[in-house]
């Protein structure tokens, strides 16, 4: 069931080391506060389809102030599995899907069935969406380098490249 809180701040967020974070997302709204859980590349991935999202819209004069909010750790609600944008004209949000991850049951050897998942359906305003890319960026960039090769995240004491294989 999906539960549309309506217009929220939505932060990023990271607990711990670089190589071991818990990367999270939590929103902010009339509902309360709202944790999920994800992936590094996903906060990643929201910013950039926020970003463009943003760029294609035509010009605003003022965007509004957007309301303080630090994210504190709190338990997740679910894990983050697919992510949707849509933009509504009417009421100039851009509204965010958050569905939780589907795990199939490796023991179960009958066909998949459409289980009931959780998720967030939320509104934020274009001052949001805005605040919220620059905060992602920095919470991803103050990770772990990359592998010049294969792109993916260096240990500090090295990792295996596939690509120097």
């Amino acid at each position: 069931m999906t539960d549309d809180i309506g217009t929220v701040v939505l932060v990023s967020g990271a607990v711990g080391e670089p190589g071991q974070r818990v990367f999270y997302l939590q929103a902010q709204g009339p509902l309360g506060t709202q944790t999920v859980k994800c992936e590094k590349g996903q906060v990643s991935a929201l910013a950039d389809h926020l970003e463009q999202l943003l760029a294609d819209l035509p010009a605003i004069g003022s965007t509004g102030l957007v309301p303080e909010f630090v994210p504190s750790w709190e338990p997740p609600r679910f894990v983050l599995g697919t992510i949707g944008l849509a933009y509504d004209a009417d009421t100039d949000r851009v509204v965010v899907l958050l569905e939780e991850l589907a795990v199939a049951d490796e023991d179960d050897d009958e066909e998949p069935v459409d289980l009931e998942r959780d998720g967030l359906r939320l509104e934020i305003t274009r001052s949001v969406a805005s605040v919220f890319c620059a905060r992602a960026k920095e919470i991803v960039a103050a990770g772990r380098p990359s592998c010049r090769w294969c792109g993916r995240p260096m240990n500090p004491d090295g990792q295996p490249c596939p690509r120097m294989n």
